[in-house]
């Protein structure tokens, strides 16, 4: 059975600096209609540092949503045609102030795909030296 949606129509909600918002009409595989509201934005990167004592360095940032500080690790916005991996190295100093030349991909994931289009690539990186 294919599990794909079909999307028919798509008008844009509010379109801003960081994300958009689409609601798609959409053909279910069952072939009935539905509605979906789909934040759209830009992918992003996602960075576990790693110290030579097998310490993991976190940001602690004050978030909107949840309306409170989260500690989290260092993250951002990949931008237009820029490479993840050079994403990951921008955010690493801009965040915590490290280089690294060991970065590893680990995995991508789509955090919160039912609503979400944004997918995070994770790397891990080793031999951080100051910046």
């Amino acid at each position: 059975m294919d599990l794909k949606e079909e999307i028919l129509k798509t008008d844009m909600l509010y379109e801003g600096k960081v994300f958009s918002v689409e609601k798609r009409l959409i053909l279910l595989p069952n072939h009935k209609k539905a509605t979906r509201d789909v934040v759209i934005t830009k992918n992003a990167v996602g960075i576990l540092p790693i110290t030579e004592d097998g310490k993991i360095i976190l940001v602690k940032q004050y978030r909107s949503g949840p309306m409170k500080e989260l500690l989290e690790i260092p993250a951002g916005k990949i931008e237009e045609g820029e490479d993840p991996l050079m994403a990951a190295r921008r955010e690493l100093q801009e965040e915590i102030g490290f280089d690294s030349d060991q970065m590893r991909f680990l995995t991508s994931v789509y955090v919160s795909p039912g609503i979400l289009n944004e997918k995070i690539i994770l790397y891990a990186a080793t031999d951080l030296k100051a910046s």
